[in-house]
């Protein structure tokens, strides 16, 4: 039976080693792919789901959000990814990691979250709608919840 394993196959162990040579070369080129990626995909996530009858797709912004990620953010991220690596020094257990990646994930989440409202149009009209809805939504359920607390003394007894 045949396991994957990164010491498995000779192809694969030579793709991992090529794609390690070629992000210690390069990695502004290593980060920027992967996020001019994840930006052009974000847009036409964004596109898609902010589409209104009548609406076109517009590729010409998907290439601006691509444009964006690969060369605006990418000194961030490579800032923020050496910044982390000097933390690591010396980590043997899976503590600090576990606490790195956590940081990574909720400060990254906000630093993006912040920069794509800034430059997407559409995003910031989802982002404002969902917004409305939750504080509609909350204004609705507010006196009702309430009104419970109050009761709640009274039905128990």
């Amino acid at each position: 039976m045949n396991q994957f394993s990164l010491h498995g196959p000779r192809g694969l162990r030579t793709a991992v080693h090529t794609s390690r040579q070629f992000m210690k070369r390069n990695p502004l080129v290593a980060k920027a792919i992967p996020t001019a990626i994840g930006f052009g995909f974000g847009d036409v996530l964004t596109q898609v789901m902010n589409r209104k009858p009548g609406d076109k797709y517009r590729i010409s912004r998907t290439g601006q959000m691509i444009a964006i990620g690969a060369v605006a953010s990418v000194p961030l991220l490579y800032a923020w990814r050496h910044f982390e690596a000097t933390l690591m020094v010396g980590s043997t257990n899976w503590v600090k990691p576990t606490t790195i990646f956590l940081i990574d994930q909720i400060i990254g989440c906000m630093f993006w979250q912040a920069a794509y409202l800034t430059i997407n149009p559409a995003y910031r009209a989802g982002a404002a709608r969902l917004l409305a809805e939750a504080k509609a939504c909350w204004i609705r359920e507010a006196p009702v919840q309430k009104l419970k607390k109050r009761l709640q003394p009274v039905m128990t007894a």
